[in-house]
């Protein structure tokens, strides 16, 4: 558009000038003149000159590079804010979007399966642990009754050995397993994996202390060794199969978390994806940022748009503004929210009213002389 003239209009100031005189004579008497004044008013005003300019307007041009495949405005055309001006190729987006679904449908299979198993492997720890007290009262109880007398309030040997330590070690580890069997009982559901097996493996260690003092009898037939013995490991049979049991299912419930954990993994890459492939599927989309005209075309379809390069122009229908530059000189005499009088070239009877909307605090130097844009 061509410049326009922008008349910036200060405050009046009213001079009082003396235009005319006239001598009158009060009388005859009195020789003193009257004077009398014809006020004019002269206006103390700037002119600047302007352009006029859409109130928005941009270059645009897409976040990504791509091939132009649609343009279905040309210029001219009026477009609102939020319609598609552009867009570029985006099969490789929407076939990343496909996978990227197909491995997010997959990956959230494949954790139903692993929640299934670690639901199986957890249910199963209860089984296991009421195996294995079962297993150890039996085994206290049963096989080694024969080898203690009084066996849970007063244990003791039913036969001698050469080794009073063994004796002593025997008594005492004998009586634990009483109370540890009992508080077993009485908390079995509440009873961990590991608390179960690192009961058996206590009491593990009184058959062990057992075998001792089989060797080092004083009075034990053969038979009767033989049969204690006998006793001994089967005992120890069972407390390894409760052991063995219970470190299968906290393997299993190892690997079935781990499972869970590499399958919430491949679900959140797959989601990832799906954002990235989505975030490019709009950025293959170009959308007015608000209601204009398109003032220009800068690409064709077919032709390839680099990212942040210009496609397209648009500018607002409605709103205008006049840009100037206004010497140092004058800048103080002017402010934000003052009148002004506006005249344009195409229509020079005209004068419309405006308002100086702001000015920049930062000024510019022009062949020596600074100007500040208002």
């Amino acid at each position: 558009m061509r410049p326009r003239t922008l008349v910036f209009t200060l405050l009046p100031v009213a001079i009082v000038i003396l235009v005319g005189t006239k001598y009158i004579s009060a009388s005859r008497e009195s020789a003193t003149p009257t004077v009398l004044a014809e006020p004019t008013v002269i206006e103390d005003a700037i002119t600047a000159i302007g352009t006029v300019v859409p109130k928005e307007h941009a270059d645009l041009g897409f976040s990504r590079a791509g091939t132009v495949v649609s343009l279905p405005f040309d210029v001219g055309a009026i477009v609102t804010r939020g319609q598609l001006l552009a867009s570029l190729d985006a099969d490789d987006a929407e076939a990343s979007l496909d996978a990227a679904r197909s491995d997010a449908a997959a990956a959230r299979a494949e954790l139903a399966k692993s929640d299934v198993a670690l639901d199986n492997a957890r249910n199963g720890s209860e089984t296991a642990i009421s195996e294995a007290y079962a297993n150890a009262e039996d085994a206290i109880r049963k096989q080694l009754d024969d080898i203690f007398s009084d066996d849970d309030k007063n244990p003791q040997l039913t036969f001698g050995t050469y080794d009073a330590q063994i004796a002593n070690d025997l008594y005492t580890q004998r009586l634990a397993a009483t109370y540890l069997l009992s508080a077993w009982h009485a908390g079995l559901r509440t009873v961990s994996l590991a608390k179960a097996k690192s009961d058996l493996m206590a009491l593990r260690e009184l058959f062990y202390r057992s075998q001792d003092a089989v060797r080092t009898n004083t009075n034990l037939s053969a038979e009767t060794v033989a049969a204690y013995k006998t006793a001994i490991t089967a005992g120890l049979a069972e407390l390894n199969a409760s052991i063995s049991a219970i470190t299968s299912v906290e393997r299993e419930i190892r690997t079935g978390e781990a499972d869970r954990a590499v399958q919430a993994a491949n679900i959140a890459r797959a989601e990832s994806a799906i954002g990235q492939a989505n975030v490019e599927l709009r950025e293959s989309g170009l959308y007015a940022p608000f209601s204009g005209i398109v003032t220009a075309q800068h690409l064709k379809r077919g032709e390839f748009a680099a990212t942040g390069t210009p496609v397209l122009s648009l500018a607002s229908r409605n709103d205008f503004e006049i840009q100037t530059d206004v010497p140092e000189a004058y800048i103080a005499k002017i402010k934000a929210g003052r009148a002004v009088t506006i005249t344009l070239d195409a229509y020079p009877d005209i004068t419309l009213q405006g308002t100086i909307a702001s000015i920049e605090p930062a000024g510019r130097s022009v062949n020596d002389v600074v100007y500040y844009r208002v």
